[in-house]
């Protein structure tokens, strides 16, 4: 399932070709198989996809394979059906050579599963039309919170990954700990 804001057709480039592994990466070019919007640039276009299960988003890749850099923004649907932002950024365009690219936006950790993505351009800059292949999610199908487990212990060995989606959804400036364990900042570390 993908909904859009246009696509060029029905069958070789519509948002439909976003399911599945890549079918035009690492090739570069105007080719059938990726998704492409109904006009070639000069505004802003989006396309919707949804997975078959939620996961708590650790990264994305977003297959970009003719005129790549005009990814905005991407949006993650809430259980309560709102947007929340998973990246924002300016866009690439004209600054990129003219080859395929994975990007990975560094993305916001969010504090529930997702599993339908907003991926908005900006195509005022672009030559052409803006061509992405497929988006990867890559992710959590639970919270890996006070748990043992892919993260390693989170006691004794926290992940950098995890340190920086707490940072975020705590809005931390910084997390302080030690290779051994966590160590909690008090009152008298902060003064020394």
């Amino acid at each position: 399932w993908a909904a859009h804001s246009s696509q060029y057709n029905d069958s070789t480039w519509s948002a439909l070709q976003l399911e599945g592994p890549p079918r035009v990466y690492p090739q570069y070019g105007d080719i059938h198989g990726a998704w492409a919007p109904r006009s070639s640039n000069g505004c802003d276009e989006f396309v919707e996809v949804e997975y078959e299960e939620g996961v708590f988003v650790t990264a994305m890749e977003v297959y970009e394979t003719y005129h790549p850099g005009a990814v905005s923004k991407i949006l993650a649907k809430d259980g309560n059906g709102k947007w929340q932002v998973v990246w924002s950024g300016p866009t690439q365009q004209p600054n990129l050579p003219r080859e395929s690219r994975i990007f990975y936006p560094d993305v916001n950790c969010l504090d529930f599963p997702c599993r339908i993505f907003r991926i908005e351009l900006d195509t005022r800059q672009s030559s052409s039309w803006s061509e992405i292949d497929c988006v990867k999610l890559i992710g959590y199908r639970e919270a890996k919170f006070g748990t043992t487990s892919e993260f390693g212990d989170l006691l004794t060995q926290p992940h950098p990954l995890l340190v920086d989606c707490l940072a975020v959804m705590f809005g931390l400036e910084q997390i302080l700990f030690q290779r051994a364990a966590w160590k909690i900042p008090c009152e008298e570390d902060v003064a020394r």
